[in-house]
C-alpha cells in the first residue's frame, strides 16, 4: 500500500524538529490484533494543500525531495473495546532521524508511508473526516503504484507529533527549499532553530575538506565554542537576520547554464548567540547543493 497525507500548514506555525510520530486508537473499531508491518515512512514540504492534492505522487513531492525518516519494521499494538480518550495515542514511529519543519507561505507537510507487508493494522487509528478538515489523503493498495487510485478530501489521521528543543535553544539547522537545477530562480538555502531576532552569516564555499591549507572540519573549541565546527570553506560570506521565529532564508537563483551541471558549493550557516558559548557564535550543520539539469 502506498498513502500520502498532507496537513495544511497553517496547522504547524512553528518550526519544530520532529523526532516521532502518533497515531490515536480509534473511538469506534474494537479489538484488533497487532502485527509487524514493514513500512516506509517519508516526511516533506509540499505546495498542495488539502483542497489540491493530486493522485500523482511524485508530483505532490513539488517543494524538495521528502527525507525518509523511518524505514524497517513497525510492530503495531493490540487493541480492546473502543477508545473515548482523545489524548490516547496508542502506536508511536519513531524516526531514525530528526525533521526539520520551518513554516514558508504556500507550504504544507506531506507525508507517505509505503507498506510492503502483507498485513495492515494502521488503517484501524482514528481519523477525521468533515469540511474544512485541514488534511486530505490518497492511497493506492499496489506499494509501486506511481498513481493513487483514491482521494479521501478533508479526511486524514488523527497525528501527534513529537519534537526535541525548543527553538534558538537546540542547534541551528540548515535546509533547502527546492532543487538546485538549472533556471530555478527560487531556490534557496535557509536555516531554522537559531536565536530569534539576532544577526548571522551564511558561509558559502567550494569544499567541505579544507579552507586553503587548513584542512575540515575545524574544531572551535579553543576559540571558546566546544562542540562547534567550521565544516565548509569560506569563500563567501552573506549577512543575514534571523527572523522571531529563529529562521532566516537566502535565495540562489541557479543560472540555465548546462556547464553548471554537476558542480557543487556547500554551505553552513554561523549565529550570533552571545549566551551560548565564549565565542558567543553557535554553528549550523553543514549543507551541500549539487546542481543538477532541469
Amino acid at each position: 500500500m502506498r498513502w500520502q497525507q498532507v496537513t495544511n500548514g497553517k496547522e504547524l506555525r512553528t518550526p519544530r524538529n520532529y523526532t516521532e510520530l502518533w497515531l490515536r486508537q480509534d473511538n469506534r473499531i474494537r479489538g484488533r490484533a497487532g502485527a509487524a508491518v514493514t513500512l516506509k515512512m517519508l516526511i516533506g514540504n509540499t505546495k498542495h494543500d488539502e483542497n489540491t492534492l493530486t493522485l500523482g505522487y511524485d508530483h505532490n513531492w513539488d517543494s524538495g525531495p521528502p527525507k525518509t525518516v523511518f524505514n524497517g519494521t513497525l510492530n503495531t499494538p493490540s487493541t480492546s473495546g473502543t477508545n473515548n480518550d482523545a489524548a490516547k495515542f496508542i502506536l508511536y514511529v519513531n524516526f531514525s532521524k530528526p525533521f526539520l519543519w520551518i513554516p514558508k507561505k504556500g507550504e504544507h507537510l506531506l507525508i507517505e508511508t509505503v507498506q510492503t507487508s502483507t498485513t495492515s493494522r494502521i488503517v484501524y487509528m482514528d481519523q477525521h473526516s468533515g469540511g474544512g478538515f485541514p488534511a486530505t489523503q490518497v492511497y493506492a493498495f499496489s506499494a509501486t503504484a506511481t498513481r493513487a487510485t483514491s482521494s479521501l478530501g478533508n479526511r486524514g489521521f488523527i497525528m501527534g507529533l513529537a519534537y526535541s528543543g525548543a527553538i534558538g535553544s537546540s542547534v541551528p539547522a540548515i535546509s533547502a527549499n527546492g532543487r538546485p537545477s538549472l533556471g530555478n530562480a527560487s531556490y534557496s538555502v535557509n536555516v531554522g532553530q537559531a536565536l530569534p531576532n539576532t544577526a548571522g552569516i551564511l558561509v558559502l564555499g567550494a569544499s567541505n575538506s579544507k579552507w586553503g591549507v587548513i584542512p575540515l572540519p575545524l574544531g572551535l573549541a579553543a576559540l571558546g565554542a566546544p562542540k562547534c565546527s567550521l565544516l565548509v570553506s569560506a569563500n563567501l560570506m552573506l549577512a543575514v537576520a534571523i527572523n522571531a521565529t529563529g529562521g532566516a532564508s537566502v535565495k540562489f537563483p541557479i543560472p540555465n547554464i548546462k556547464t553548471l551541471v554537476g558542480a557543487k558549493f556547500y554551505n553552513q550557516y554561523i549565529i550570533v548567540d552571545p549566551k551560548a558559548n565564549g565565542l558567543g557564535l553557535v554553528f549550523s550543520n553543514g549543507g551541500e547543493s549539487k546542481i543538477g539539469s532541469l
